[in-house]
């Protein structure tokens, strides 16, 4: 019989869903009109809305980060999280820190993203910023997803002569394991 301390499985994973909204008046050109602009707003929202709200899992599931003392050591310590682990996997970010990780030669390019000195690919995204701030890194297990097609739904109101149509999109982001996060404060 096999014997060991096995971990919790993780949460569930729950589906999130995009959408945007759009109206105008009921002419026929005006309806077309929206029918294209409201797919199209979600196609520009939909990647930070959805990076928010995985953010947001993100952030619950690493734990409190260690600190650093500079990016040098902050990256150093999310390879050795990695090394620990026995894995590659990816790195989140916010935005702001992406200057200063390409400045200090930390990263470099990998295909079209980053990737650190030993091949963690570097997630930096919009969404991000509002959970993760502008300083810290959360180390995941690669991740993994599945999306429906966008679906529009409209509708005409006759009494208020208008034309309303929305856009949305459920999409469902996980992971293996958020492996742990690291804190440092960068100058402005």
């Amino acid at each position: 019989m096999k014997t060991g301390v096995r971990p919790d499985d993780p949460a569930t994973f729950y589906a999130m869903t995009a959408w945007a909204f759009d109206a105008c008046d009921l002419r026929p050109d005006s309806r077309a009109e929206v029918l294209a602009r409201v797919q199209q707003v979600l196609r520009m929202r939909e990647p930070v809305m959805v990076a928010r709200e995985f953010a947001e899992r993100l952030l619950a599931d690493a734990g409190a980060p260690t600190p650093a003392d500079d990016l040098t050591d902050a990256i150093g310590e999310l390879e050795c999280i990695f090394a620990e682990a026995n894995t590659t996997g990816v790195i989140h970010a916010s935005p702001k820190l992406s200057p200063h990780l390409v400045s200090h030669m930390l990263v470099s390019r990998s295909g079209i993203g980053w990737a650190t000195p030993s091949g963690h690919t570097v997630v930096v995204d919009g969404g991000y910023r509002a959970a993760l701030g502008d300083s810290l890194f959360i180390a995941s297990s690669a991740l993994f997803g599945w999306r429906v097609q966008p679906e529009v739904r409209s509708v005409p109101d006759v009494e208020d002569n208008m034309f309303a149509a929305i856009c949305e999109r459920s999409c469902l982001i996980g992971f293996e394991q958020a492996l742990g996060a690291v804190s440092v404060e960068v100058g402005s």
